[in-house]
């Protein structure tokens, strides 16, 4: 899978920090992700929650796509 777009932003260009805001809101509200399985798209409604105790960032750089 990759991700090509949050709530309509095209990220194939933007750093790991910037994706990171995009990805941040209010608790309970939407964010859509853009997602690309091989030939297929998948438009993938996700409500923001907190995260439970001791999750959070991991400690190592993730590849985003």
């Amino acid at each position: 899978d990759r991700l090509k777009m949050i709530d309509g932003v095209l990220v194939d260009t933007l750093d790991a920090a910037v994706i990171h805001r995009l990805l941040r809101g209010p608790v309970g509200s939407l964010v859509t992700l853009t997602v690309l399985r091989g030939n297929e798209v998948a438009h993938v409604e996700v409500v923001r929650e907190r995260p439970a105790a001791g999750e959070g960032v991991a400690s190592r750089q993730e590849r985003i796509e």
